[in-house]
Parts: structure tokens; sequence; C-alpha cells
């Protein structure tokens, strides 16, 4: 894809920067619990943009990311039920956090001036990918009590 996770951390920094757009902590939240999130975060990116880079045709390599991704989200989702956060909000928080990468998707292709149809397939992609997380972090939050 030619994006690098140092560029979509960025990314985040930018979008997080605004208070409507920080996700809401929970009340008794500190800042190990606030760091341990970022650090997830970042590696949920790193994984998310090995999987998109890998050869398509690669299908156990895929599988393979694509299970690293399902592990960091069940942390993340596990965490925020064990933390108090709501699933209404936590679902809130994990959509609201795809815009960013999504967006950063759409501008890589803007900025290289990809073909449309291959910048559509990887849109497809990471967006399928996301939905499916989406699904396994509220299976896992529910799991966790949430």
């Amino acid at each position: 894809m030619g994006a690098s996770s140092a560029r979509l951390n960025r990314v985040y920094r930018r979008h997080y920067a605004s208070d409507e757009a920080r996700p809401a902590t929970s009340p008794g939240e500190d800042e190990g619990a606030r760091e341990a999130h970022r650090q997830a975060g970042r590696r949920l990116i790193e994984t998310l943009l090995a999987f998109l880079d890998q050869d398509a045709a690669d299908a156990i390599g895929r599988r393979d990311l694509e299970s690293e991704a399902n592990r960091i989200v069940d942390e993340q989702a596990a965490r925020l039920a064990a933390s108090g956060t709501g699933l209404t909000e936590a679902v809130a928080g994990f959509v609201t956090s795809r815009q960013p990468f999504l967006a950063e998707i759409a501008g890589l292709g803007r900025r290289r001036s990809l073909d449309a149809a291959p910048l559509a397939t990887l849109y497809a992609d990471a967006s399928a990918l996301l939905d499916r997380l989406l699904l396994r972090f509220v299976a896992a939050h529910q799991r966790a009590g949430g």
C-alpha cells in the first residue's frame, strides 16, 4: 500500500487532537490505561497495514495477520469492558477510529495517483476487514461482561 504506520499514527494524533474526536474514557481510567489503549491501537494499525500490503493471493499470510488483528481487538474489547465502558460507547469509539484509517487510504490513492480499480480493491479490503473486526469487537466485549 505504501502507507507507513508512522504516517497513520500522525494522522490519528491530528484526528484526536480535537475534543469531539477524542474517544471517551471511563471515569476511573488512568494514564496507564489510556497508554495501553494507544499502544494497542498502534499495533492494530501496523497489523492492518501489513494485511493490506500482503499479496492477496497469500491466503495464509493474510489469515495470520487477521488472526493477530483479532487478538488485538479482543484485548481492547476486554480492557474496555473491564474498565466499565459500555458496549454502545465502545462501539462508537471503534467506528469513529475507522474514519481516519479509511480516509488515509482514499488520500493515498489521490496522492499517488493510483488507478481506480486497485484503489477500490484496497479500500474494499480494508473496509471488509474493519467490518469483521467490529463484529469480533462486539462479541469480545459481550463475552467480557460489557
